[in-house]
């Protein structure tokens, strides 16, 4: 899904350095969580209590991080530092949705909530890094013409 979300805006050319921010987040926590995940090898909440009838498949990875909640706060959160505060209508969705994501993953009793909250707080960072990564390259291509400009004149 974020990344139909990032091609998207990555279509559009005002938004195209945020689509690109949002599909390099999505793609970066989608190769990191899985190496956390088989580090921390956390069982996950109906296998504690295997009473619970899921109304999902159960997932066969270890419950720690929430995967789902790390990518989605991840393309969110690049897609809030790209675009800025004053454009909320466009991250306020994503951001809404990435809660929802997360909220869903403890309704179906597939994680614990510091799963979600863990994956929320790596999402949010790396989302962050890369939103303000490019951020930083738009400012620098637009200082430097600006500086060589005025130095040649």
């Amino acid at each position: 899904m974020w990344l139909v979300v990032g091609v998207a805006l990555f279509a559009c050319r005002k938004t195209r350095r945020a689509g690109l921010a949002v599909l390099i987040a999505a793609l970066m926590s989608e190769a990191v969580f899985p190496v956390i995940k088989a580090l921390v090898a956390r069982p996950r909440p109906f296998e504690v209590d295997p009473s619970v009838t899921l109304l999902v498949a159960p997932p066969a990875d270890a419950s720690f991080p929430s995967g789902y909640a790390m990518v989605a706060f991840a393309a969110a959160s690049a897609l809030a530092v790209c675009v800025g505060a004053r454009r909320w209508a466009l991250w306020l969705p994503a951001m809404l949705l990435a809660a929802g994501i997360g909220f869903s993953r403890l309704y179906l009793f597939v994680h614990w909530p510091t799963d979600v909250a863990a994956g929320a707080l790596l999402g949010v960072a790396m989302g962050c890094l890369v939103g303000a990564l490019a951020k930083r390259g738009r400012r620098g291509v637009a200082g430097g013409q600006g500086r060589r400009a005025g130095g040649a004149g």
